[in-house]
């Protein structure tokens, strides 16, 4: 399968938050490349967002396309 694309999901504690498209921004990719962060400023999603200085966590993950 073809990489087409990145995307990483965004929770605070286990709590699915939402998913942004992105650029791959590190080695590993999926559970075994789940980074921490603490918003500095507020991430907006669809319906939910991060506060600013809130510690949330992403995982990468690719989009596999067509042959």
């Amino acid at each position: 399968m073809k990489t087409t694309g990145y995307f990483k999901e965004y929770y605070v504690g286990t709590k699915y938050i939402g998913r942004k498209e992105c650029e791959k921004d590190r080695e590993s990719i999926g559970y075994m490349g789940k980074k921490n962060h603490v918003a500095d400023s507020d991430i907006k999603f669809k319906n939910k967002k991060i506060k600013k200085g809130t510690e949330y966590i992403t995982i990468l993950y690719p989009y596999n396309g067509g042959r």
